[in-house]
């Protein structure tokens, strides 16, 4: 069945918040934004990030970062409900009298009609008064971290189930990707002339160790997966010479709700085959996606995060 496009700004359902902050917590937030562009030496500040999966997880983890950092952040999920609750915890920073403003966008990546819709809706977004409130067009950094599994032998594996997974993964990536890249483009060529320095655009792709290693149980979840990294490769030969890199980030076992529901029998298994004898955890790939965002030779890196699982 094709996808049916968003019919309507409600059903997109767009939002910001401004949250106050304690000043101690906007202190401590300064702090930890000082340390971490002394660290990597460039600032984000300004950027403006969308992050798919941003409710939970790994995106969770990756927008925190990057609010961290001083970008604007826009999460991206199916859930209003969850997507409001990861918003609320976003950092933000003073200056200028204002705070960061981040915002979020519910709906289904999966389908080419949303990212349609996005791209023509983006630009404004709705308050949780109800109002319509200006908010900066075009997206600097494009993270796509919305994924699904289901453990199961392919044989045994509906339909719906497999569809549901390639659907989400990899087509939603795939048009993430396609519909954002030409409004990336259009941002960058005017941020160019404005702020030489600024950083440029780049598409993070959260693809997965069973990419390229694959797993019993996982057929479908590996072929999204795989799906997601050749994309990758592809795209930084075609989108970097115009401005946009596109690296992907390949984590292992990370202590996430996925992992969560693993059997202790499975999990045991798991950590044996992992030379640090221990999950990941969901920062140690946000300080991934930060290097990869700023550093400004990277394209086409892709990087295994997974204890050296893969090395054995």
């Amino acid at each position: 069945m094709p996808p049916r496009a968003p019919q309507s700004l409600q059903q997109l359902r767009l939002r910001t918040l401004r949250i106050p902050r304690p000043l101690s917590a906007v202190r401590h937030q300064v702090r930890h934004r000082h340390h971490h562009q002394h660290q990597h030496g460039r600032s984000l500040r300004g950027l403006r990030c969308l992050v798919t999966g941003g409710s939970r997880g790994i995106g969770k983890a990756i927008a925190t970062q990057l609010a961290a950092h001083s970008a604007q952040v826009t999460l991206v999920g199916r859930s209003e409900e969850r997507l409001r609750a990861a918003l609320r915890d976003l950092p933000e920073e003073a200056g200028a009298g204002q705070l960061q403003q981040h915002g979020f966008v519910a709906g289904d990546i999966s389908t080419k009609g949303f990212w349609e819709f996005l791209v023509r809706s983006l630009h404004l977004c709705e308050t949780t008064g109800g109002e319509r409130a200006p908010f900066a067009p075009g997206v600097d950094v494009l993270v796509n971290a919305a994924g699904i599994t289901q453990n199961a032998l392919l044989m045994r594996q509906s339909a719906v189930a497999i569809e549901n997974i390639v659907q989400t993964n990899l087509m939603g990536t795939l048009w993430a990707c396609k519909l954002m890249a030409k409004p990336m483009l259009g941002q960058h060529a005017k941020s160019k002339k404005e702020e030489p320095d600024r950083i440029g655009p780049s598409i993070i792709n959260v693809s997965s160790l069973l990419a390229i290693q694959g797993g019993v149980g996982s057929a479908a979840y590996a072929t999204s997966k795989s799906g997601v990294l050749g994309l990758t490769r592809a795209l930084a030969g075609e989108l970097g010479p115009l401005g946009i890199r596109v690296n992907a980030i390949l984590p292992g076992y990370i202590e996430t709700d996925m992992t969560a529901a693993m059997q202790p029998a499975a999990r045991e298994k798991a950590l044996e085959r992992i030379p640090l004898k221990r999950f990941g955890d969901v920062a140690e790939i946000a300080d991934a996606a930060i290097f990869l965002a700023t550093n400004q030779y990277a394209n086409n890196c892709i990087l295994n995060l997974d204890g050296g699982m893969s090395a054995v």
